[in-house]
């Protein structure tokens, strides 16, 4: 895996760049220009997501001895992908607060464009294999397993492929993406037709605030992976695929041994 990994990262920076440099080449605003782009990226995002979920089932890669399988290619893409667009939507929209220009505005659109083949790709992936069986937190998640074992230090033993933070963090992600594209939805339908001046106001002011907060989840996010050394050991599996097998190292007792002159005890 670590292979097509290298392989499809090279071939997005790549393809990343030549965009970025294209865009500053660009007279037009992408957000005036081509707008419904963005509607292509995810139809693009759900067709190519749902057909991987009925493809990748289909040839089983063999899992080294001591290890088991936790991510492939396409999980990498879902993850990885997202987060390149996130962080071009996250230093476009910095930039724009600070001086807006019409490069900082295309990149915006950039990132976006990104931001939703990715995420659509993931959520008809997400949908089609039914992986919010793993992936939503309960309440048990939530208060035992996130807020008192981080903040309070108590003790939880996490089950299952992902542990309960993450999860947290995946709704939190989850529901912060949601105002996020809903409200600037709004934004760029502002900009495309008259909308009460009013209701672009307070869409910019939810988008803005619900932004923030997004990127302090990111920031606790990747601050928890290079701090906690369980998340650390599951960062390699995206490159590698498979994590060891921990349930090869829980020890066994050994059977009771026979006394001299007596049966082994019950």
């Amino acid at each position: 895996m670590l292979k097509k990994v290298l392989l499809l990262s090279t071939l997005l920076l790549f393809a990343l760049a030549l965009a970025i440099i294209g865009i500053n080449y660009l007279t037009s605003y992408l957000f005036l220009k081509i707008p419904w782009l963005l509607a292509v990226s995810v139809f693009l995002g759900v067709l190519t997501g749902g057909l991987t979920s009925k493809l990748k089932n289909k040839s089983l890669p063999k899992v080294p001895a001591g290890q088991v399988k936790r991510h492939n290619t396409g999980s990498f893409l879902e993850h990885w992908g997202t987060a390149a667009g996130i962080f071009l939507l996250m230093l476009s929209g910095l930039l724009l607060h600070g001086n807006p220009s019409l490069f900082q505005t295309n990149f915006h659109f950039l990132g976006l464009f990104l931001a939703l083949f990715f995420g659509s790709y993931f959520l008809a992936d997400f949908f089609a294999s039914k992986k919010y069986f793993g992936l939503l937190p309960n309440l048990l998640d939530i208060f035992d397993g996130t807020i008192k074992k981080y903040l309070f230090r108590a003790k939880w033993n996490d089950n299952g492929k992902y542990l309960s933070s993450q999860k947290s963090a995946f709704l939190l992600f989850t529901t912060f993406g949601i105002g996020i594209s809903v409200t600037g939805l709004i934004k760029i339908a502002g900009l495309l037709w008259r909308l009460p001046p009013e209701l672009v106001k307070i869409s910019t002011l939810v988008h803005d605030i619900t932004s923030v907060l997004f990127a302090a989840v990111v920031f606790i996010h990747i601050l928890l992976v290079l701090t906690v050394a369980a998340h650390r050991r599951l960062l390699r599996s995206w490159f590698t695929g498979t994590v060891p097998d921990e349930s090869r190292k829980i020890p066994t007792p050994d059977p009771p041994e026979k006394e001299p002159g007596g049966d082994i005890p019950e």
